[in-house]
C-alpha cells in the first residue's frame, strides 16, 4: 500500500505532485545505534543536493518530500567508513532498514581528522558546546572555562548565570551532584570535558528543579582499543595540577579510569565603599582556591543489543579555600576560610529492550559529602598587633538517594509514549561553633545546629509524534515535595504538590533549516544554607543568615528558535520569555542589634526576562575558525517599585591554526544591568591560548587569562536600607603552561570490508 497522504504536494488549481520518503536505521558494528550521523541525498546524474538529515538517538533517519527519480544516498559518521547506495524512487516510500557502518582503522603514526562536528549545535532540545578546540581555557577548572562558553555568564564572585538566572541544575555525565554547581565545577579540570549540554527549556521528563539544566559530559573512549592521556600544569599564583586517564573498549565492554589533583587559584583586587548606614572604605585582595583530589571509574557492558548494564563511581576530597586581606582606615582585616572533606558517589543502571520497540531504563544513585570548615579572622592595628578576632568552625554533610525508572514505547510511524518515576531523598546537617578572640586565644561564644530532610516524589508521561516535517511533544510532570528544617529551637516544615507541563513543536523541512517552539513550567527550591536561620559571622561588620521562610520560585518559560546550516558554518537564533514568581534574591540589610550588615535571601516578588540569543560559527578558511554569540535581554524586577534594564552579553573565539598547531583568542563583554536593589557595571576581558606539538603524542599549551588586564566589575546597592559600592578586578598576570600526552592504539578491523554497490549499479527495490 502506497503512503502518499503525508508527503504529497498539492498545488491549487493544478495536478498533484507525489513525493515520498526514504528512511532507515544507522548502526555501528558493535550493534549500537549511531546518533547524529550525517545522511545526504544527491540526485543523479548531476549529484546536486536533494535533501538530508541527521540520524536520531536510536539511529533512525527519514528524508521527506523526495520526488520520483534516481538518487545516491550517502551516510557519514566520524571514525566510520562512508556508506553509499543508489536508490530509485518511483511510486512508493523506501525503507532501507538496518544499515551498518564499518569502523575505520586508525593508526597513531598517521593521524588524520576525517570530519569535525560543529562547535555549537542544537540536538534534541539541547544546545551542545563541544570542548575539543578550546585552548584559551583548557588549563583551568570547569568553572573558569565556563567564562568563555556562549550563553553562560560567570561573574567575579563565581556566580553562574544563564539567561540572567542563577537557578541552574547541574548534572555530570547525566547524574546529579551532591555539591552546589559552583562547588562541583571548581573540582573538575576543563581538560577532562568533552562537551557541555545546556537545556534551557527542559521537558517534563527532566526533574522540574532549576530554570536551566546543564550537563557536563566527560571524555570517554568511544573507539575500540586502548587510550591513555596525561596532563601536567604549572601557573602563577600557586596554580598547578596533574590529570591522568585511561580507557579500554572491546566493543562489548568499555572501562574508563581517571584521577586528578589540582590547585585552581584566582586572586581578586577588592574595594568596598559603604555610605549608609555604616560609613567606611576598605581596599585589599580576595582569593579563591580549589584543591580537588579524586578518582573516577566506570564500566559499561553490553550483554546483547537489548541488555546493557553500567556502573560508575567517583571518590575523593573536595576543597575550597577563600580569604581576604582588607585595609580599613584604622585597622586591617585578615581572614582565611578552609572548607572541604570527603565526597563520593556511586550509580548503577540497566537498559532492557524487549518486544522490539519497548525499553525500560533503571538507575539508582547515591552520593555523600562530608564537610569541615575552619575560619579564622583577625583585626590588626597598623603595627600588626591583633586587636580582636573570631573563629568559626562547622562540621556536617549531606547525602542524596535517587531512584529512577523510565519506560518508553515506540508505537510506530514516529510516535512515542514515555512514562517514568523519580524519587529523591536528600539530607543535610551542620553544626557550627563561634569563638571570640580573648586574651590571645579563642573562646567558645555561641553554637548553632540545623538538620534538613527533603523528599521529592515525581512521576511523568510524555507523548511525541512526527507528521512529515512537523513533530510535537507533550508532557506533564507531577512532583510532591516535603521538607523540614530543625534548628534546635523549632521546626520549619514545607509541603507542596505541583504540576509541571511542557510542550515542544518542531518544523524540520530539510537538513539545512530547523524551527522549534517550546514551553515549560519550572521551580527553584532554596538550598539548605539559604534556609538555616542562625547568623554566621563573616567579620565584625558582616554576617550571613538563612531564611527558613523562603518559598520556592516558580517560572513559566517560552522559547522559539531557528537553526540554519550553511557551507561555511551554522547559525542559531532563539527568542525567550521567562516570568518568575517569588524570585529568590541575595539581600543584604543593616541589623541594628548586630550593628552589622547581614546577607540573607528573600523572595523579592516578580521578575521577567525576555530576549534573543544568537550564535554564528564560521570557518571561512581551513586555517581560520571563529564563533560569535550575542545575548540580548530585557530584565524587569517588580520589588518595592519597578526597575528595568536592557542588557546584552557578547562572546567571541578566534582560532588560527593547522593540525596540532593553534592560537586562540577569546573575548567577552557583559553590559551594565540592574539587580533587585541596585545595578552592576559592564565588564570585559580577553584570554589567549597557544598549542604546539612537541612530538606526535605530546603537546604544549600556554594560557594567559585576561592578558590585557581589563576584567573589572562594579556592583552598587542603593536603597533605603543600604548604600554600598564594591569593585573587583582580577590580579594580573595569570599565566599557565601545560604539557599533554595523548596515546591511542585503536584496533584495526580484521573483518574484510563488504563491497558497496557503485553509483552505476542498479539496486533491487524493497
Amino acid at each position: 500500500m502506497n503512503n502518499r497522504s503525508n508527503d504529497s504536494l498539492k498545488i491549487p488549481g493544478m495536478i498533484y505532485i507525489f513525493a515520498y520518503y526514504i528512511s532507515g536505521y544507522v548502526y555501528g558494528e558493535d550493534g549500537k545505534p549511531l546518533e547524529a550521523a550525517t545522511v545526504i541525498l544527491k540526485r543523479l546524474p548531476d549529484s546536486s543536493n536533494a535533501g538530508g538529515t541527521y540520524s536520531e538517538k536510536d539511529g533512525f533517519f527519514k528524508i521527506v518530500n523526495v520526488q520520483p527519480g534516481r538518487y545516491v544516498l550517502i551516510i557519514k559518521f566520524v571514525g566510520y567508513g562512508d556508506f553509499s547506495r543508489v536508490v530509485e524512487v518511483s511510486d512508493r516510500d523506501i525503507d532501507l532498514g538496518r544499515i551498518v557502518l564499518k569502523e575505520k582503522a586508525i593508526r597513531v603514526e598517521e593521524v588524520q581528522v576525517e570530519a569535525e562536528a560543529p562547535k555549537i549545535t542544537y540536538e534534541e532540545g539541547k544546545r551542545v558546546i563541544r570542548f575539543t578546540d578550546e585552548i584559551a581555557s583548557k588549563g583551568g577548572s570547569a568553572l573558569e572555562a565556563l567564562r568563555n562558553v556562549p550563553g553562560i555568564t560567570v561573574d567575579n564572585n563565581d556566580n553562574i548565570k544563564i539567561r540572567n538566572s542563577e537557578n541552574i541544575t547541574l548534572y555530570i555525565n547525566g547524574r546529579p551532584t551532591i555539591l552546589s554547581p559552583s562547588e562541583a565545577l571548581r573540582q573538575i579540570p576543563a581538560s577532562s570535558i568533552e562537551k557541555i549540554e545546556i537545556i534551557t527549556n527542559p521537558s517534563a521528563k527532566y526533574e522540574a528543579e532549576g530554570n536551566v539544566i546543564m550537563n557536563i559530559v566527560l571524555k570517554q573512549n568511544q573507539n575500540k582499543g586502548f587510550s591513555t592521556s596525561l596532563m601536567g600544569r604549572l601557573g602563577t599564583y600557586d596554580n598547578f595540577g596533574l590529570n591522568a586517564s585511561t580507557g579500554i573498549n572491546t566493543g562489548k565492554t568499555k572501562i574508563v579510569l581517571s584521577a586528578n589533583h589540582f590547585s585552581f587559584k584566582r586572586i581578586m583586587e577588592n574595594n568596598i565603599n559603604a555610605e549608609y548606614p555604616i560609613v567606611y572604605e576598605s581596599k585589599g585582595e580576595r582569593y579563591f582556591n580549589t584543591r580537588p583530589l579524586g578518582i573516577m571509574g566506570s564500566v559499561e557492558h553490553h550483554f546483547s543489543d537489548n541488555d546493557i548494564a553500567n556502573i560508575e563511581a567517583d571518590f575523593g576530597r573536595w576543597n575550597f579555600l577563600m580569604g581576604w586581606l582588607m585595609d580599613y582606615p584604622s585597622y586591617t582585616s585578615d581572614m582565611d576560610v578552609n572548607i572541604g572533606g570527603f565526597r563520593g558517589s556511586f550509580s548503577a543502571g540497566y537498559v532492557k529492550k524487549f518486544l522490539e520497540n519497548h525499553k525500560i531504563e533503571g538507575m539508582v544513585f547515591y552520593a555523600k559529602r562530608m564537610g569541615d570548615e575552619n575560619t579564622e579572622s583577625y583585626y590588626k592595628d597598623s603595627s600588626g598587633n591583633v586587636i580582636s578576632g573570631f573563629k568559626r568552625t562547622s562540621r556536617g554533610g549531606g547525602d542524596i538517594w535517587r531512584f529512577k525508572l523510565d519506560y518508553s514505547w515506540d508505537i510506530g510511524d514516529k510516535r512515542k509514549f514515555e512514562l517514568g518515576y523519580q524519587g529523591d531523598v536528600r539530607g543535610n546537617s551542620d553544626s557550627l561553633g563561634f569563638y571570640d578572640y580573648i586574651s590571645g586565644d579563642f573562646t567558645l561564644d555561641t553554637t548553632g545546629h540545623y538538620v534538613m530532610k527533603d523528599i521529592i516524589n515525581a512521576g511523568y508521561f510524555m507523548y511525541s509524534n512526527t507528521l512529515g516535517i512537523f513533530s510535537y511533544q507533550l508532557g506533564l510532570r507531577v512532583e510532591y515535595n516535603s521538607r523540614v528544617i530543625n534548628d534546635g529551637n523549632g521546626e520549619y516544615p514545607f509541603k507542596s504538590t505541583d504540576l509541571f507541563p511542557s510542550l515542544s513543536l518542531s518544523f524540520n523541512p530539510d537538513i539545512i533549516n530547523s524551527y522549534n517552539i517550546t514551553y515549560s513550567r519550572r521551580v527553584w527550591r532554596p538550598m539548605g544554607w539559604m534556609l538555616a536561620p542562625f547568623p554566621r559571622q563573616i567579620d565584625n561588620l558582616n554576617y550571613q543568615k538563612g531564611n527558613p521562610n523562603l518559598k520556592p520560585e516558580y517560572t513559566h518559560s517560552f522559547e522559539a528558535g531557528y537553526q540554519r546550516i550553511f557551507k561555511l558554518g551554522n547559525l542559531g537564533i532563539e527568542g525567550f520569555y521567562k516570568r518568575s514568581e517569588n524570585e529568590i534574591d541575595f539581600y543584604p540589610y543593616y541589623d541594628p542589634s548586630l550593628a552589622s550588615i547581614v546577607y540573607t535571601w528573600e523572595n523579592t516578588g516578580i521578575a521577567t526576562s525576555s530576549g534573543v540569543e544568537t550564535f554564528i560559527v564560521l570557518q571561512p578558511f581551513k586555517l581560520l575558525k571563529l564563533d560569535f554569540t550575542v545575548d540580548v535581554y530585557d530584565y524587569r524586577v517588580y520589588y518595592k517599585g519597578y526597575s528595568r534594564s536592557l542588557a546584552y552579553d557578547l562572546k567571541g573565539n578566534l582560532s588560527i591554526g593547522y593540525g596540532p598547531i593553534g592560537l586562540q583568542i577569546s573575548g567577552r563583554y557583559n553590559s551594565p544591568r540592574v539587580s533587585a536593589r541596585g545595578k552592576v557595571s559592564g565588564s570585559y576581558a580577553f584570554d589567549m591560548g597557544l598549542r604546539l606539538p612537541i612530538t606526535r603524542n605530546i603537546f604544549f599549551i600556554a594560557q594567559f587569562d585576561d592578558f590585557m588586564k581589563l576584567n573589572k566589575e562594579v556592583s552598587e546597592i542603593n536603597d533605603e536600607n543600604l548604600k554600598m559600592t564594591t569593585t573587583t578586578l582580577r590580579k594580573w598576570p595569570s599565566i599557565s603552561v601545560m604539557v599533554f600526552f595523548d596515546y591511542n592504539n585503536f584496533r584495526k578491523l580484521q573483518q574484510k570490508e563488504r563491497r558497496e554497490p557503485s553509483l552505476e549499479e542498479e539496486v533491487p527495490m524493497f
